[in-house]
């Protein structure tokens, strides 16, 4: 899958180790700025998974994951990063497979959330994203 990617300039390992590094950073960023905007975030989640935006998530956590599942021989904490991988096709795979109504349900209860639980959460999101992002780098 990786080999895919347009990377004229890198090898294909070089391609699957910033496909991994893209993801961790991406992962990193976007809960460090959701941890000093946790309204946001939570505001977020209850829009998107209430909304038709759904499916298009659920997409995407499938084809991220695939891509790092393809990726993890490539990078240091093989195992690990491919059990990541699995863990996000297979949240994408239930968000297709869970009831409409039950999604809505779990979002609205995220979103009302203490506002301390919710950055707690988005720490861990900055910690896994922030290893997955020292696995393609090392």
């Amino acid at each position: 899958m990786c080999h895919q990617l347009a990377c004229s300039n890198a090898s294909g390992e070089n391609c699957m180790q910033l496909y991994v590094i893209g993801i961790g950073v991406l992962i990193a960023v976007a809960s460090s700025y959701l941890f000093i905007r946790p309204q946001t975030g939570a505001d977020l989640v209850v829009k998107v998974f209430t909304g038709r935006w759904l499916y298009a998530v659920a997409l995407a956590r499938i084809v991220l994951g695939a891509g790092l599942i393809g990726c993890a021989e490539s990078v240091r904490f093989s195992q690990t990063i491919a059990a990541f991988g699995w863990l996000m096709v297979l949240a994408g795979l239930v968000l297709v497979v869970v009831t409409p109504s039950a999604v809505r349900r779990q979002a609205r209860w995220f979103g009302g959330l203490p506002l301390a639980w919710i950055r707690l959460w988005l720490l861990t999101g900055v910690m896994l994203g922030a290893f997955i992002t020292y696995a393609g780098l090392s």
